[in-house]
């Protein structure tokens, strides 16, 4: 769903699990991570970001998305790295509005 949300607008990469999406990060730049805070196999959002910022040269956009949070939890990513959160279902025009207030100005 997602990929159909973001293709037409941004170029896309996705990693299936953690270990993926740092293999990714081994080999490429990225300006945004969009990570879903309920990873089902391998790693924690909150320990993941910092592994792949860790990996990055430049700064990233961090945005997990989810579908619920607790107030603990989200001062735990937010103490991680992450920017923003955004909750399902996804909105492109949510995602859109938040990049262009967490972007930096060139």
């Amino acid at each position: 769903i997602l990929r159909t949300e973001l293709e037409p607008h941004f170029e896309v990469t996705f990693g299936r699990n953690a270990q993926e999406a740092l293999q990714l990060a081994l080999n490429n730049h990225f300006d945004v991570a969009l990570i879903n805070v309920m990873l089902q196999e391998d790693m924690e959002a909150a320990l993941l970001l910092p592994k792949l910022q860790q990996l990055s040269e430049f700064p990233m956009i961090a945005i997990a998305l989810t579908s619920h949070l607790d107030e603990q939890r989200i001062r735990t990513l937010m103490a991680v790295g992450f920017q923003h959160i955004l909750y399902k279902p996804f909105d492109t025009r949510v995602f859109e509005q938040v990049l262009f207030r967490l972007a930096p100005a060139t």
